[in-house]
């Protein structure tokens, strides 16, 4: 299948190609194409295309720069006015299966934001010589740009937080730990031991290293 992100009305729904066989005779082969723009965002969704989301504002490319091509302010005003309608629609329309797809379970929070930027990134590609249609796209975004961000800044934070608290109980379970070996140290220095003999017992009962062992002793001896 071959593929065209854009298309016109010239744009055929097959292309053919020749391929000389080993025989040398000529073999001609007929390949379906699949034309983006003739795809509405459920039918995208529905096919689980997904990725072609962030293509779909092309459809507008050439409406726009045609319209820049007139000379007529009013005109333009009014053609403009309707591209920014239409427009607005379609990514309306994608916000909303997005979101959808999130809720049914088949894109995560994560993917629904890294579609709709890159939508925002063809639309500022596209776009980029009429700033006011830019503006009222991404105040359409914004939005749903937000909320995923910023539950992905609280679920972050929540694993922060867990993070810290584990840190801290295996901090307290360290100074448990290093209060153990200077009791037995103290002990082992009651009941006379040498310092080598203790360094042989904390090594083998709280499995220290050898220079971590000597250090505790000589620490406490």
């Amino acid at each position: 299948m071959i593929l065209y992100l854009n298309n016109t009305k010239n744009t055929p729904d097959a292309e053919s190609c020749s391929v000389e066989g080993p025989d040398g005779r000529e073999h001609i082969y007929t390949v379906p194409v699949m034309k983006v723009q003739e795809y509405t965002p459920q039918m995208i969704a529905d096919r689980q295309l997904n990725l072609l989301f962030p293509f779909l504002p092309i459809r507008f490319k050439n409406r726009f720069d045609t319209i820049l091509d007139k000379k007529n302010n009013v005109e333009i005003k009014e053609k403009m006015e309707a591209l920014k309608k239409d427009l607005t629609a379609l990514i309306l329309d994608c916000i909303m299966i997005l979101n959808r797809e999130e809720e049914n379970g088949d894109l995560e929070r994560r993917a629904v934001n890294d579609f709709l930027e890159l939508i925002g990134k063809a639309c500022d590609h596209l776009f980029a010589k009429e700033p006011e249609l830019l503006r009222e796209v991404h105040e359409i975004m914004e939005p749903t740009i937000k909320l995923v961000r910023e539950e992905l800044e609280e679920q972050i934070g929540r694993q922060g937080e867990q993070i810290s608290r584990q840190e801290e109980q295996i901090g307290r379970q360290q100074a448990q730990l290093d209060q153990h070996v200077v009791n037995f140290i103290r002990q082992c220095r009651e009941e006379k031991r040498s310092q080598t003999e203790t360094e042989q017992l904390v090594r083998k009962i709280f499995s220290l290293e050898r220079q971590d062992a000597k250090e505790k002793v000589a620490e406490c001896w």
